[in-house]
């Protein structure tokens, strides 16, 4: 009969270093239970990630959360001020959704314990994304001063693009400027004027201007001149020239500003002559030329001929 012979127990290599970690734990565990627990309240931040690049949140939403926890005192000083409510978004699609905030849903440190969270839920309203080209259109109100015509209003830039949610720009197509004062413009000049935005549109692309380019003319008006005194050029020397007739009438389209500051001396503003130039003695019908400022038009000349008598 073969002696019984019991088998040797053999030790882990590591023995040592896991009788170790057993009695920290130990320690640890008796440091933690036996420590006085403490209730705090802290605010911690609300992190979205993983929102899909083709979707925004378009509503106001609360963007941090009042949490009380309870742990040990050690412990609850040393919480971090790195603790977030993160919420992913990875698998949202347009539309409403409301998240609980559960306390599992906001990660401690182990020993701690989240009591109550401050609101109990988050409502987002997530909508499409899309980009559109709005057309910038001037208003004006007020009128010139009665001298002068608006002949153009341009803006630049001309387009404004705008990225927010489809809700909001799905019906925009131009934006409008704030008015713009006429009453006090005498001359074509450029101002930086403000856009007047819904506040949803506003609150996407923030406070913005544009330039605004307003062109006038002056208004013309008809005026007719009489008895405008006609003066012979180039007459061959030792000829004398007598002019049937000696003054003409004259009908101008002038700008209404130079008709009213020389209302009273119009006609010195325009002279009237006939060439005489090479003309030999005898009787001649020359059309008179009729100098004056470069701004207005002669549109009638009466008579269109003068009759000289060259001796």
């Amino acid at each position: 009969m073969i002696p019984y012979t019991p088998p040797k127990l053999s030790w882990p290599k590591d023995w040592f270093i896991k009788l170790l970690s057993l009695l920290f734990a130990l320690f640890l565990w008796y440091f933690v239970s036996s420590e006085d627990r403490v209730d705090i309240n802290v605010q911690i931040p609300v992190e979205i990630v993983n929102l899909p690049r083709d979707l925004i949140i378009s509503n106001q939403y609360k963007t941090s959360l009042d949490i009380t926890v309870s742990g040990p005192r050690g412990l609850i000083r040393k919480i971090s001020p790195g603790i977030t409510r993160s919420i992913d978004l990875s698998k949202a699609t347009p539309g409403n959704m409301v998240i609980a905030n559960e306390p599992d849903s906001i990660s401690v440190p182990r020993g701690v314990t989240v009591l109550r969270i401050t609101p109990t839920h988050i409502t987002l309203s997530l909508d499409r994304l899309i980009k559109k080209t709005l057309a910038i259109k001037p208003i004006s109100h007020g009128k010139l001063p009665e001298e002068y015509e608006l002949k153009a209003i341009t803006i630049q830039p001309e387009t404004l693009d705008v990225t927010g949610p489809q809700d909001i720009l799905g019906d925009e197509t131009i934006i409008q400027t704030n008015p713009i004062d006429l009453s006090d413009i005498t001359a074509s000049t450029s101002k930086q004027i403000s856009l007047d935005l819904k506040p949803e549109v506003a609150e996407l692309i923030g406070a913005s201007a544009v330039s605004a380019h307003i062109e006038i003319n002056d208004k013309l008006i008809e005026k007719d001149l009489a008895r405008i005194e006609i003066s012979p050029t180039g007459l061959t020397p030792n000829l004398t020239a007598k002019l049937v007739p000696s003054r003409l009438n004259i009908r101008v389209l002038i700008p209404m500003v130079m008709a009213k500051k020389q209302s009273k001396t119009l006609g010195d503003l325009f002279s009237a002559t006939v060439n005489l130039q090479d003309l030999p003695a005898g009787n001649h019908d020359i059309k008179p030329v009729i100098n004056g400022p470069p701004e207005v038009t002669i549109q009638k000349i009466s008579p269109e001929s003068v009759g000289v008598m060259i001796q």
